[in-house]
């Protein structure tokens, strides 16, 4: 029996994928978690829930901001017409 070979990308690719998937595996069950947790604190659930709560907020809003091209100053920047008459 021959021994099994690696692919076309090699072994370090191999790893250097599993790493990627181990992460985004993190992510999702901290991103699932704090939201679990702000629903909970949301019910009156314990005094942790509320602590945890806060936290995925906030990381909420600073992605939120991060994300958002260029959003300094004025919220209210559009000149296009958005029809409506005041």
């Amino acid at each position: 029996m021959a021994p099994q070979q690696a692919g076309p990308y090699g072994a370090r690719a191999y790893e250097g994928a599993r790493v990627i998937l181990i992460v985004l595996t993190a992510v999702l069950l901290l991103t699932a978690g704090g939201c679990a947790c702000v629903f909970w604190a949301a019910r009156g659930g314990p005094r942790w829930t509320h602590a945890v709560a806060r936290a995925t907020l906030a990381a909420g809003h600073v992605t939120t901001a991060l994300l958002r091209p260029g959003r300094s100053g004025s919220r209210n920047r559009s000149t296009s017409d958005d029809g409506g008459s005041d």
